[in-house]
């Protein structure tokens, strides 16, 4: 007996017509996956906060290592918080850390 085939190039455009309608009517009730939220993707890239390369600038004028704490986003719409660092954390003229209060920064 032979599986059954099912040739999908036909339906190829009308599955994209039906993703691409079902993405604009996503955006038009505001659901989740819109600007809004901050992802990162192929489709919806957002340019992120400049200030780290204007800190880092400010501070390479300044002689020794620095260590630069940095307090969580309080914006709901924005999901993704990354604190990075070089690979080299140990030989890193600029160490980026979360910011948890005093008590906890001092260990």
């Amino acid at each position: 007996m032979q599986a059954a085939r099912i040739r999908i190039l036909p339906l190829l455009p009308a599955v994209m017509v039906w993703c691409w309608r079902c993405g604009i009517g996503a955006e038009q009730t505001g659901l989740p996956h819109t600007q809004k939220l901050n992802f990162q993707s192929w489709c919806c890239r957002v340019e992120g906060n400049q200030n780290k390369p204007r800190i880092m600038a400010g501070l390479a004028k300044t002689p020794g290592n620095h260590l630069v704490f940095v307090k969580a986003k309080t914006d709901s719409h924005n999901l993704f918080q990354w604190i990075y660092n070089s690979a080299d954390i140990d030989g890193s003229r600029f160490v980026w850390a979360r910011d948890l209060g005093d008590a906890e920064n001092a260990n």
